[in-house]
């Protein structure tokens, strides 16, 4: 199996490598960006510019011959990055929010490590840090890997996200927006970590938990959930797609809480794997936090009982 590894901090004009057999090509010919195409047709897309955002984001992320299933950069939440991770405070920091293009503290890294294979997959390794300025050194620290298989022969395929965080020499407390009951509680509280903003055009949208099913909405438009695993789904241009997002067995405070927003309205579909969402998670001096997720891009509605199959598939391994 051929592979290209490539370090990528500028562009690479006409990189281009496809296999025949496949259709499969990989696009490094946008700066600071990693496309791949099948049969000519965008799959998924990431952007790595610290000029153009504040943090490194999948946007489009689409199934194989299909249309994007998520949305960059919407005007109620232009912070909101299509696939990304962000924590939301850091020591009392604002790292979520951005006002003017730019978060309270700020989310930094290097140019990540590429590794793309002839059938589609990739590997994508990131060093980052969060400080409260450029001026002052990292209070935490993070390696980021992402393992993307290849497209199945029905377009789908998941990304296995591996993030190793290590506290600087002062204690790291991770927080949230605190909830409805706890001091300055919020109905919209609870937020922090991986991300999907689901695409405007989706219809009939359902948030469905792994362990309890189909979750109904609360006055917020809130479906908290705890469970291995959860997903939206719904149609775009009348056909079903989903993306689930699975958490791993061995990360901290497992199964794993699920903040999900479902608001045809605005529209507003929205899927966090909230790690913080019950309460904050502090760090000792030097200390590290293993967070491990599978995100799941797929033709389809999953069920309960599909998610708690992809959950048990994660959890035995690759």
């Amino acid at each position: 199996m051929s592979m290209m590894r490539t370090f990528i901090g500028f562009s690479l004009l006409a990189t281009l490598s496809c296999h025949a057999e496949t259709g499969v090509q990989w696009d490094t010919s946008t700066v600071n960006q990693l496309a791949l195409r099948c049969d000519g047709a965008e799959v998924w897309r990431l952007c790595f510019d610290p000029a153009a955002s504040t943090k490194p984001y999948f946007d489009p992320v689409c199934v194989a011959g299909g249309p994007s299933l998520t949305w960059a950069r919407p005007p109620d939440h232009v912070w909101h990055y299509g696939l990304w991770f962000s924590w939301k405070y850091i020591n009392g920091l604002n790292y979520w929010e951005e006002q003017a293009g730019k978060s309270q503290g700020e989310t930094f890294w290097s140019a990540p490590t590429l590794e793309t294979r002839a059938d589609g997959s990739a590997v994508i390794a990131f060093a980052l840090g969060y400080r409260p300025s450029a001026t002052n050194g990292p209070v935490l620290k993070e390696q980021r890997s992402i393992r993307v298989s290849a497209p199945g022969a029905d377009g789908a395929y998941h990304m296995d996200w591996t993030q190793v965080f290590t506290a600087g020499d002062q204690p790291v407390t991770l927080d949230r927006t605190p909830l409805m009951g706890e001091p300055n509680g919020q109905s919209w509280g609870g937020y922090a970590g991986l991300s999907v903003r689901l695409a405007k055009t989706f219809t009939g949208v359902e948030s469905v938990a792994s362990t309890v099913g189909r979750i109904p909405r609360d006055a917020a438009n809130r479906l908290d959930a705890t469970a291995a695993a959860a997903e939206q789904n719904g149609l775009v241009d009348g056909k079903p797609y989903g993306v689930a997002l699975l958490a791993h067995p061995a990360n901290p405070r497992a199964p794993g809480d699920w903040y999900p927003i479902e608001n045809p309205d605005a529209p507003f579909y929205y899927l966090n794997a909230a790690f913080l969402l019950k309460s904050a998670f502090v760090m000792k001096p030097r200390e590290t936090l293993t967070l491990r997720y599978r995100v799941c891009v797929h033709p389809g509605r999953w069920n309960a009982e599909a998610l708690r199959q992809a959950a048990a598939r994660y959890a035995e391994g690759p």
